[in-house]
């Protein structure tokens, strides 16, 4: 059962690994103007006994184009524990705001937001 446990950590490892080295090409690569779509705030409950007892996830939603081609994504802007503050988070980004992107140059469609400046791991409290 050791070895099972072990295994799957390694692949979580793994996993995790890939997407980050998936970030850092689109974040070191070219670049592209973009445009905010929309913005999703998703609320997140935690376990019975987690504190906060819920989190909120803002994403904005893009679209850009790279070599004659559009692409779609959405990228998670910020994390917080307060309904409030996520909605300010999302109204950063209102529909229509023109932004840029940073894509992968093997894989177009993984891309993340470069400008504004958004930390890797955004968290508000």
């Amino acid at each position: 059962m050791n070895l099972l446990k072990w295994a799957i950590c390694l692949i979580m490892l793994a996993a995790f690994a890939k997407m980050c080295s998936m970030e850092s090409d689109s974040r070191n690569g070219p670049r592209a103007d973009a445009v905010v779509e929309s913005t999703e705030v998703v609320r997140e409950l935690g376990s019975k006994n987690s504190s906060p007892p819920a989190k909120y996830h803002v994403y904005a939603h893009y679209v850009y184009e790279v070599g004659g081609r559009e692409y779609r994504a959405r990228y998670l802007v910020a994390i917080t524990a307060r309904e409030s503050r996520a909605n300010q988070e999302a109204a950063q980004f209102p529909a229509g705001r023109p932004i840029t992107i940073g894509y992968n140059p093997k894989k177009p469609a993984y891309s993340v937001i470069v400008v504004p400046e958004i930390p890797r791991f955004h968290a508000v409290l």
